[in-house]
């Protein structure tokens, strides 16, 4: 008998939405960025399709990938 597993492995850090703001010392501003559906899908090459899974995600903000300054959790129903 044969058994065939499949196995998706979940991208941990993926740059989906992207803004750059320039800013002088001590001024601050409000950022509003959105996230449709397609940035927690993931294809399923056994089905031909793109699934997205319920779960909790979590969005990072930040500078850059090894600044992330603020964690914020998605939850996927």
């Amino acid at each position: 008998m044969k058994i065939t597993q499949t196995l998706f492995v979940m991208v941990t850090l993926a740059t989906s939405v992207l803004a750059k703001v320039s800013l002088n010392s001590g001024e601050s501003t409000e950022l509003t960025l959105s996230l449709d559906s397609s940035a927690f899908a993931f294809y399923d090459p056994e089905k031909s399709e793109w699934k997205i899974e319920p779960g909790v995600f979590t969005l990072n903000v930040g500078s850059s990938s090894s600044d992330i300054r603020l964690k914020l959790p998605i939850t996927i129903n």
